[in-house]
């Protein structure tokens, strides 16, 4: 009986907006700002190797392109991908070695059979063009209709981890 009045008691501690105001820790970076109105749907966000850049993708529909923000939000770059199309860009990250990888797996549809992580040479905000020197292709294993039926629509992926 004690455990499941516990339970409850905890969840309401973890929503707390105290408790998820507490101070930052000297590792992590608190950043604020409003982004670049000239980019129309950031669908990724990660930090340079340096801290000093934040790298931004857009989603579907929109340039193959990195841009570089200052910790303001001004933009201070925009890098065009020369050997991709942004299919349906959904995330970017990067690596403690600097490395740029972009999430190409967007698949609302769940039609795709092209989704795939792309690592960049991007390494610095001075760069004019990047190009993707690795695709690493994937697909589900459990999708064998391209689309399946509606009650299946599960195949999609949003974001990367590291």
């Amino acid at each position: 009986m004690l455990r499941f009045l516990m339970l409850p008691a905890l969840l309401l501690l973890s929503c707390n907006p105290k408790a998820q105001n507490s101070p930052a820790k000297e590792d992590e970076l608190k950043i604020q700002f409003s982004l670049p109105k000239k980019l129309k749907e950031v669908s990724g966000i990660t930090l340079s190797k340096d801290k000093k850049t934040i790298w931004v993708i857009e989603d579907r529909g929109n340039k193959n392109a990195i841009y570089g923000l200052s910790d303001q939000g001004d933009m201070q770059a925009k890098i065009p991908v020369e050997n991709t199309e942004n299919t349906d860009w959904e995330d970017i990250i990067s690596d403690p070695e600097g490395n740029i990888y972009i999430g190409d797996f967007g698949n609302n549809d769940n039609n795709r059979q092209d989704l795939a992580i792309l690592k960049t040479d991007l390494k610095d905000i001075r760069q004019t063009v990047t190009k993707v020197v690795q695709t690493t292709k994937f697909h589900y294993q459990g999708q064998t209709e391209f689309p399946p039926k509606k009650s299946y629509l599960l195949y999609d992926c949003e974001a990367l981890l590291r």
